[in-house]
C-alpha cells in the first residue's frame, strides 16, 4: 500500500482469491473506491502520479495465465517494452527507469535503456537516454 504524495488516495495491491492481481484506488476522506484493475505494479509508484513516475511496470490478468510484465507510460498505458516473466513485489528504482521484480525462485533487476518519449502535462515530451 501506498499514500499518493498529497495524502488523498491510497493505492493498494493484492491478490482476488489467489488467482489474479488486484490493483485499488482508494479516495482516503470518503473511503470510495475510485478505480479497480486487473494488474499489479509498484504501489508508491503508481500512487506518486505519472508526473513523478511517467513509466510504470504492471503484470495483468490471471496469476498462472499471464507470461509477462509491462513497461507503461503512466499518462497513456501505452505499452513502451514487455518483459518476459510474471512478476511479483515490483519496485521501481527511484530514478524511475528500472525495477525489480520476483518471479519463481528468480530475482530480476532490469531497466530501460535508449529515447523513450515521456508525455508531459503542458509542454513537450521529455526523453530519457
Amino acid at each position: 500500500m501506498a499514500f499518493s504524495p498529497d495524502n488523498r488516495r491510497i493505492v493498494m495491491t493484492g491478490t482476488f482469491s489467489r488467482v489474479m492481481f488486484v490493483q485499488t484506488t482508494w479516495d482516503v476522506e470518503t473511503g470510495e473506491c475510485l478505480a479497480q484493475v486487473e494488474a499489479a505494479g509498484d504501489a508508491a509508484a503508481i500512487a506518486a502520479g505519472n508526473e513523478r513516475c511517467p513509466l510504470l511496470v504492471v503484470t495483468e490478468g490471471a496469476i498462472e495465465s499471464t507470461p509477462q510484465a509491462r513497461v507503461l507510460l503512466a499518462r497513456t498505458g501505452e505499452t513502451v517494452v514487455c518483459f518476459p516473466a510474471f512478476l511479483w513485489c515490483i519496485t521501481s528504482h527511484p530514478d524511475g527507469w528500472a525495477w525489480t521484480g520476483s518471479s519463481g525462485r528468480h530475482l530480476y533487476y532490469f531497466r530501460l535503456e535508449g529515447d523513450v518519449p515521456i508525455p508531459r502535462s503542458g509542454g513537450a515530451p521529455a526523453t530519457h537516454k
